[in-house]
C-alpha cells in the first residue's frame, strides 16, 4: 500500500470503530429499561446530645490530650516482657580494679547542628540543645564544639562526632583514649 493512502485508511478505521461503539451503546441502552432519577427525601438522623456534666468532663479531658499524645519521660514505663518468657538479669556491683580494661562505651550520637554565637558555642545532639561544657543525659560531656563536629568525652574515651547520622559519621571519627591505663 502506498504511503499516500495511510491517512485515508486511518480515517476509515477510526470511523468504523466509532460506529461500532455507538451501535453497541445503542443496543445496550435498548436492552434495559429506562430508569429516571428518583429524588428521595431522607429524614434527618437524630443524634442524642450528652448532658451538661458529660460535656464538662470532655472539656477537662481536652487539656490532657497533649500529654497523652506526647508523654513526659517520667511517665514512660519500661516494657514488660515477662509474659513472653524474658527474665531480667539482676545488676550486681563489681569491685573496681585499677588495671581493668573496659570495652569502649557506645557513642552513637546524632549531631544535627553545631554553631558559634558570639563567644559561646552551641550544638544540637539527639534533638536536644547543648552548650559547650554541658553534660549529656547518658553521662557524656561536651568538651569542644567546632562548626561541623563536637568532641565528647564519655568515661575514659573521647570522640569527635560529626554532623549527620551516626551511621554516616562512624568512618570519619577518630577515637583516642582519654587517660592512662
Amino acid at each position: 500500500m502506498k504511503r499516500k493512502y495511510y491517512a485515508t485508511w486511518g480515517l476509515v478505521i477510526i470511523l468504523a470503530s466509532l460506529a461500532a461503539t455507538s451501535v453497541r451503546f445503542y443496543v445496550y441502552q435498548g436492552s434495559r429499561p429506562y430508569r429516571g432519577t428518583k429524588t428521595a427525601f431522607k429524614v434527618p438522623m437524630s443524634v442524642p446530645v450528652p448532658d451538661l456534666q458529660t460535656i464538662r468532663e470532655m472539656e477537662q479531658l481536652e487539656g490532657m490530650m497533649d500529654r497523652l499524645v506526647q508523654p513526659r519521660e517520667s511517665d514512660r514505663s519500661p516494657v514488660e516482657l515477662r509474659l513472653f518468657g524474658y527474665e531480667p538479669m539482676a545488676r550486681g556491683k563489681y569491685p573496681e580494679k585499677k588495671n581493668l580494661i573496659l570495652p569502649p562505651s557506645e557513642m552513637n550520637y546524632s549531631l544535627t547542628l553545631a554553631f558559634r554565637g558570639g563567644k559561646s558555642r552551641f550544638c544540637v545532639i539527639d534533638g536536644r540543645f547543648y552548650k559547650e561544657g554541658a553534660t549529656l543525659k547518658d553521662g557524656g560531656k561536651i568538651l569542644a564544639i567546632e562548626p561541623r563536629r563536637v568532641l565528647i568525652r564519655k568515661g575514659r574515651f573521647q570522640e569527635w562526632v560529626t554532623v549527620g547520622k551516626p551511621e554516616e559519621s562512624v568512618n570519619s571519627r577518630t577515637r583516642r583514649s582519654g587517660g592512662s591505663m
